[in-house]
């Protein structure tokens, strides 16, 4: 498993618990991974109630891993950090899967979609995307008690205050969801008759 990939998860770890000082991995971040794992189970659900619909063959989780991931079609996840590793890459206003099977032009999918970003680079990436007119939508999730929720969510509207999006904040047994996202583009099937 990639070594930047652990450590950028033991990172939200030691942020949602609070920890000042790093730690090496132990019991209680394999406790919390799994814990963090089913609040993704909910994540999903979350995003369907939301009308998000990530299953969409044209929907792309970006910078997600084995241990994060709440999607099983990996052709479908845009990361550094899955066996199969791809990059997303704009050029143009369009965008682009970049990976050792090749470069495939994404422009126009259904959605673009991640939480708890690393960093405010992976957050940028999306504001690119919703610049180009991608539709987006990029979450803080976990638990309510954590001590990083508020710095999750200002990180995510601070970058996206000046955007027309949408959000929403919901929070089900000990956990809590928030996405911010673009309107969603309708798909309409048209019917053209011939005479």
């Amino acid at each position: 498993m990639n070594k930047n990939y652990l450590l950028k998860l033991l990172k939200q770890f030691h942020e949602a618990d609070g920890i000042k000082e790093y730690r090496e991995i132990d019991d209680e971040f394999l406790f919390w991974l799994l814990e963090y794992q089913k609040v993704l189970l909910e994540l999903k659900e979350y995003y369907y109630s939301l009308g998000l619909e990530i299953d969409e063959w044209d929907s792309f989780e970006l910078d997600k891993g084995l241990l994060d991931s709440i999607i099983f079609d990996k052709e479908k996840t845009i990361s550094m950090f899955q066996d199969k590793k791809s990059e997303l890459f704009l050029h143009d206003n369009l965008p682009f899967q970049i990976s050792e099977q090749g470069i495939r032009q994404i422009s126009g999918s259904d959605l673009f979609y991640t939480y708890n970003p690393f960093s405010d680079e992976n957050i940028r990436k999306m504001r690119r995307l919703c610049l180009i007119g991608e539709s987006i939508a990029i979450s803080a999730v976990g638990k309510k008690y954590d001590k990083d929720v508020a710095k999750k969510i200002i990180m995510i509207n601070k970058q996206f205050e000046d955007l027309d999006t949408e959000s929403n904040y919901e929070e089900s047994h000990d956990n809590y969801f928030y996405t911010l996202f673009t309107p969603r583009k309708r798909k309409i099937k048209m019917k053209v008759l011939y005479k």
